[in-house]
């Protein structure tokens, strides 16, 4: 198991928007990126769909509060501006709903990803984010985005 916190030669990511995203992602789908962290592409990108969807449908379980009241009070800026940083362990109930499984390949992830993305852009209705509370669709965006840097950081495309 790899440990996130020291991966080192991870990618500097920053993404505008949602098309830059799925951008990158049909690129390295495209390619044989080197995998720097414990999951595969399709896993990333399915990972990253799964949490659009869950802005619209709901998140399984809930955040303790007090780690609620904190990301509220200190983490804000970090969630919509980023970077996140690396090493943040879901609980094993919400892994199981929100990674797919290891058999996944970055083509079935990017579809996944793409049908997140028509979903993002389609509809307006979003559900409280498990630490920030209510957000707009834009604010909702931007975590998305700053969600997915960190995870498209592990995957590097070797000239």
């Amino acid at each position: 198991m790899v440990k996130t916190t020291k991966v080192q030669g991870r990618r500097d990511v920053r993404y505008s928007n949602l098309e830059d995203l799925l951008a990158d992602a049909e690129s390295l789908a495209a390619g044989k990126p080197e995998l720097l962290g414990n999951w595969n592409l399709g896993q990333i990108l399915g990972h990253i769909a799964c949490a659009m969807n869950a802005s619209i449908d709901g998140f399984p379980g809930r955040m303790p509060f007090l780690l609620k009241l904190i990301a509220g009070l200190f983490m804000r800026k970090m969630i919509l501006k980023g970077p996140l940083r690396p090493g943040f362990k879901l609980p094993e109930t919400a892994e199981a709903k929100m990674v797919p499984p290891s058999e996944t390949t970055a083509q079935e992830g990017l579809e996944l990803l793409k049908a997140a993305i028509s979903r993002q852009n389609a509809e307006t209705r979003r559900v409280p984010h498990l630490a920030l509370g209510e957000l707009s669709v834009a604010d909702w965006a931007s975590a998305h985005l700053r969600h997915a840097e960190l995870h498209m950081s592990f995957a590097v495309l070797k000239d």
